[in-house]
């Protein structure tokens, strides 16, 4: 065999020798990794803790968010998990305790996913498992949602030349929404927006170029003791499945105080992000109202599943979370 042949011989049994070394290495990688990963028995006491201690008002968060380990041993506080993977601070309502069921070399992640000024409040080792009991701030409890004033609200079907306007009627207080002419509502719904699951008022956009108001009385939302400003506080956006939906076209929606348009929103195809908004109140008239109108241009509205929330703030809340929202602030905010 010539020097040539021998080498165009050697090859691919070189090849094949690299690729079983890089298995080998990646076996003995993850190896190393399942050995140095926390026992089964590790989750289950530090979750045992968090079922006999947590109370109606606490959530329980897992770090890593993505992990299942301790799931399994939270069933009867199972109701209280926060499975966000970037929690807001608009995610911690009627929070006031954070358990953190975390892995040891984790624990300041989970830590860091927690609104600023949150107080750590005892911490117990469980093996390669870190249980920690966190205290929020009071700040970041931001008042009565606009969820919470929703069947105070007014709901309405408006013709696409703005010139008739059907009322919906009926609330259904069971399940939290106004029913609506056509099989539509307007209402509490679970959905994954922005990666993840919001409780929201779910306001899918209507056919045929119709706009779908929402209007709130000023006299509802305004807090008379509150006198160090008046915003705003406005999350909304399109959920995951609808911002997938193959036919998704782009939709709007607007803010009006009384008749005066202050916010203008577009929400292209497939955007699913939380989107959030700081706006001024304080021209808002006592007898005046607030006003939501949303409206998708494509005649049959695909997969426009569109939910907001909001809450009526003070000058400091506001601060605080536009500093805190980072790249879903809308640069309309005030």
């Amino acid at each position: 065999m010539t020097r040539s042949n021998r080498a165009h011989s050697a090859g691919p049994l070189l090849g094949a020798g690299l690729l079983l070394l890089a298995g080998g290495l990646s076996v003995a990688a993850q190896v190393r990794a399942s050995s140095d990963a926390p026992a089964d028995a590790d989750w289950e006491r530090a979750a045992a803790e968090v079922v006999a201690r947590a109370q109606a008002e606490d959530a329980i968060r897992v770090e890593p968010t993505w992990s299942e380990s301790a799931l399994v041993h939270l069933g009867p506080v199972g109701n209280l998990l926060h499975r966000h993977h970037h929690p807001q601070i608009e995610d911690f309502q009627g929070v006031e305790r954070v358990w953190l069921i975390a892995e040891a070399d984790r624990q300041e992640d989970g830590a860091a996913r927690l609104p600023p000024g949150t107080e750590r409040l005892s911490t117990e080792r469980y093996g390669e498992v870190v249980l920690d009991l966190y205290q929020l701030p009071a700040e970041v409890q931001l008042g009565p949602s606009l969820l919470a004033r929703l069947p105070d609200a007014q709901i309405e079907h408006v013709k696409a030349r703005g010139e008739n306007a059907t009322r919906c009627r009926r609330w259904d207080a069971r399940r939290e929404r106004w029913i609506c002419p056509g099989a539509h509502y307007v209402g509490s719904e679970l959905l994954e927006v922005g990666d993840d699951p919001r409780r929201c008022i779910w306001a899918h956009a209507l056919k045929h170029g119709e706009s779908l108001r929402v209007s709130f009385l000023a006299e509802t939302l305004l807090d008379e003791e509150m006198d160090e400003g008046r915003w705003l506080r406005l999350r909304a956006g399109v959920d995951l499945r609808g911002a997938r939906h193959e036919r998704a076209q782009p939709m709007s929606y607007e803010v009006f105080l009384g008749d005066r348009a202050v916010l203008s929103h577009t929400v292209d195809r497939f955007d699913s992000t939380w989107m959030a908004h700081t706006i001024d109140l304080s021209e808002l008239g006592p007898d005046e109202e607030l006003r939501l109108e949303i409206r998708a241009e494509d005649p049959e509205a695909h997969g426009r599943r569109f939910c907001f929330n909001g809450w009526v703030i003070d000058d400091a809340q506001s601060q605080l979370l536009r500093d805190h929202s980072g790249s879903v602030e809308s640069s309309s905010s005030k």
